[in-house]
């Protein structure tokens, strides 16, 4: 099986095990990184795994907002799937990567071919300001 390999385009970090058959993007939570995804390549010999370190999170650098939303995130993992010439991929997401991946799937139908999501986080998608208020 071969290794995984680290990329980095346009800000964007990952890691891709290269494999011959379908595509699974990886989603990673709070607290995690690509890496948190090694584990699955040797359940899915056969699959090109990519994994993604989320903007802000390992050596990605982060979105240009300072309350990002589900969406922001969901737009720079459609800006990674199209650089790598993606479509017609399985998703999966833990947690956090629930929320990126839920919204990726709403806004970008068709590219994914199945989601799964894995520990849904719930999210706030409040200001620190407007939870105060509230």
């Amino acid at each position: 099986m071969p290794d995984w390999v680290d990329h980095v385009l346009d800000g964007i970090a990952w890691r891709e095990r290269p494999g011959p058959g379908p595509v699974l993007v990886c989603l990673h939570g709070i607290g995690s990184r690509a890496w948190g995804w090694d584990g699955l390549a040797s359940r899915l010999p056969d699959w090109r795994l990519i994994a993604w370190d989320a903007p802000g999170y390992g050596v990605s650098a982060p979105l240009d907002r300072d309350w990002p939303v589900a969406r922001d995130y969901a737009d720079a993992l459609e800006r990674l799937t199209k650089a790598l010439e993606l479509s017609d991929f399985h998703l999966v997401g833990h947690s956090l990567g629930t929320l990126i991946g839920a919204s990726y799937a709403r806004n970008y139908p068709q590219a994914v071919k199945s989601l799964t999501l894995v520990s849904c986080a719930q999210g706030g998608g409040l200001t620190p300001g407007e939870t105060l208020e509230q």
